[in-house]
């Protein structure tokens, strides 16, 4: 993301997420004012691609994509390794 855009108090942002080799991206819903996130109804044992799209006024940023690999079912961790696609 360009860290020199300075975005102010209010800001919204978008996490944007699919598999590897789909071609289509799905957004989450909307944050407001809040630097992170929770995704939630990821399957277990894929490779996910997330990026994360800042909106401050008329001012938008986007982060470089990165790989997210899940852990099998059963193995319940809080995150798992970033994997480079």
């Amino acid at each position: 993301m360009n860290r020199e855009m300075n975005f102010g108090v209010s800001f919204i942002h978008f996490i944007l997420s699919r598999m590897i080799g789909q071609r289509n991206w799905t957004s989450a819903a909307p944050v407001f004012n809040e630097d992170f996130d929770v995704v939630r109804g990821l399957e277990p044992s894929v490779t996910y691609l997330f990026r994360v799209v800042a909106v401050d006024g008329d001012k938008t940023a986007t982060s470089e994509e990165q790989g997210i690999f899940t852990y099998p079912a059963g193995n319940y961790y809080k995150y798992s390794q970033n994997i480079i696609p």
